[in-house]
Order: C-alpha cells, then sequence, then structure tokens
C-alpha cells in the first residue's frame, strides 16, 4: 500500500523536476553515487474516522474495498552529485517545493493513474518543513500526505443489492374531519383522517406503475404518553398496539370509543414501519372528551 505510493509519487516528481535531479527521482535507498532526490515514507498515522469504518468504492474496482485512513509523512531526501556540492543540494530543495506545492499534487489528484487498481487514493498533500544540508548532511523536504490505503487486488466488499428503493410522502397538514367531539361515556364516532399523499413512485429499476400509499399507522396515548382510558377500532392490528389503516383517496377511516369520564387524548399518526408498528412519527391529533 504505502510502498505503491512511493513509487508513483517518485514516478510523477521525476517526469517533472529539471536536470539534475528529472527523471533520477526514487524510493529510498535508490542506487549509483549521483544526483538523486530519493522518496521514503516515514510515519504513518491513522486518521479518526469522521463518518465511521465503511467500506468505499476506489479507483480501479467495480465494488467497493475496505480502505485504512493513514496521514503519512514522507522525506525528500536531496543528494547532490559528487562535484555538485551544498548549491546543488538547495537548488535540488527549490524545486521540490515548487513542484509539490502544484495544485493537482495538493489534492492528490496528479498521483491517480489513468487505469488500474493503484492501492491507495490521496486527497490532500502539504509541505511539511525542510531540512537544508549543513557540514555535508544531505538536505531533506517533509510533505504529509493523507487518503485511503488498500492492498492492490483486494477483493471488493460484497452485499446483498439494492434492487429500488420505494419512496412516498404527503403534504401537511393532517386533519380529523369533522372535528372529534365525543362525550364521556357516549357511543363510538367515526373518524376519517385527512390527508394529502404524494404519489409513491420507485427509483431505480425499470420505470413502473405508481404504487398504492400503504398504510398509516395509529396509536392512542392518554396525557404523558400514558395508556388511554379511550379505545380506537378499525383497520388491522400492529404488531404495538397500534392499528394500521389503508389510505383510500386521501382518507383513512376509524372509530373512537370514549371514556366514562372526560378525558384528553392523543391520536399518534405515524408511517408504518414495513413490520406491523409504528414507524416515522407525523402528527399527534388531540381528542378532548367532553363531559355528557
Amino acid at each position: 500500500m504505502i510502498a505503491d505510493f512511493e513509487r508513483r509519487f517518485a514516478e510523477v516528481l521525476g517526469g517533472r523536476l529539471p536536470a539534475p535531479f528529472g527523471g533520477q527521482v526514487m524510493v529510498a535507498p535508490g542506487d549509483g553515487a549521483g544526483a538523486a532526490v530519493l522518496v521514503a515514507a516515514r510515519t504513518a498515522a491513522l486518521l479518526d474516522e469522521e463518518f465511521g469504518a465503511r467500506p468505499e468504492r476506489v479507483p480501479g474496482a467495480d465494488d467497493v474495498r475496505r480502505v485504512v485512513r493513514l496521514s503519512c509523512t514522507v522525506g525528500l531526501t536531496v543528494r547532490a552529485a559528487a562535484a555538485g556540492g551544498r548549491a546543488q543540494q538547495i537548488a535540488g530543495v527549490d524545486d521540490l517545493l515548487y513542484a509539490v506545492d502544484a495544485p493537482d499534487l495538493r489534492d492528490g489528484s496528479a498521483l491517480r493513474p489513468a487505469d488500474g487498481d493503484p492501492g491507495f487514493l490521496i486527497d490532500a498533500m502539504r509541505l511539511a518543513d525542510s531540512n537544508l544540508a549543513v557540514d555535508g548532511a544531505d538536505a531533506m523536504v517533509s510533505v504529509v500526505a493523507r487518503g485511503w490505503f488498500w492492498p492492490k487486488g483486494a477483493p471488493g466488499e460484497t452485499g446483498v443489492r439494492v434492487g429500488e428503493i420505494r419512496v412516498r410522502g404527503l403534504v401537511y397538514p393532517i386533519v380529523l374531519a369533522p372535528p372529534p367531539s365525543p362525550v364521556a361515556g357516549g357511543p363510538a364516532i367515526g373518524l376519517t383522517m385527512r390527508i394529502r399523499p404524494v404519489e409513491t413512485s420507485r427509483l431505480g429499476g425499470a420505470p413502473a406503475p405508481v404504487l398504492p400509499f400503504g398504510h398509516l399507522a395509529v396509536k392512542l396515548l392518554g396525557p404523558g404518553d400514558r395508556p388511554p382510558t379511550g379505545a380506537i377500532a378499525g383497520g388491522d392490528p400492529g404488531s404495538d398496539g397500534s392499528r394500521l389503516l389503508a389510505v383510500v383517496d386521501g382518507a383513512a377511516t376509524l372509530s373512537y370509543t370514549p371514556p366514562a369520564t372526560p378525558a384528553s387524548e392523543q391520536l399518534v399518526v405515524a408511517l408504518d414501519d414495513g413490520a406491523g408498528g409504528l414507524g416515522l412519527e407525523l402528527a399527534r391529533l388531540p381528542i378532548r372528551v367532553r363531559r355528557g
């Protein structure tokens, strides 16, 4: 992973530096004794996972890969020819500082091959510092690169392919029409819940007819979400004490049986969760039982 990055970085720099370092950039320890720039990753640290560990889609692969998010410090050592001396080293440092600060190296795009699996994806590079040659020591430029790394040719992570996504919605407000006016100890009353559904659609796959809205899940609650004293009926029983009501022409119907004494209750309206219970809550509609 890091070795692939070193080789590619050396290749790109070698094509950008002028003589005598052009074409003489290689991964440390290099070879020969002439003027050269030696590329060597010196540290690697794990980056914080801003969005949690997850597979990513990477260059050269059709499926997602598990990646390691790293920040690497890379040393670029400038080695002068025997007759070049410190002046040649300083000139090499100048050339490196200018080359590495190019926009397409700062964002890593210059390191991405035209095709194939590179084993890394750099999204940011910056110059860190430089150590100029003194008393015969080599000069060095340090660069910090951050990105994703993975073994070239590693198998991708597979899962269940998403065939389609179903989207449904509605326009507020949701109302009970007419407003309920139950009497304590009185008979059950019919309630009609009016909504404005948005056409339910499929995303992905071949075009398909508009889907029916489906069901709303409703549940009766007392003050403070305590058990109610009244009761609702209609539709089908849900898995969590709710009722599943079919929406037909923008309306869903149910009945409410008031308790023997005045009360203040709420009808919780939600999308069904696909498992026979309350899903995303949409509204809470008040029902006030008056004295007879």
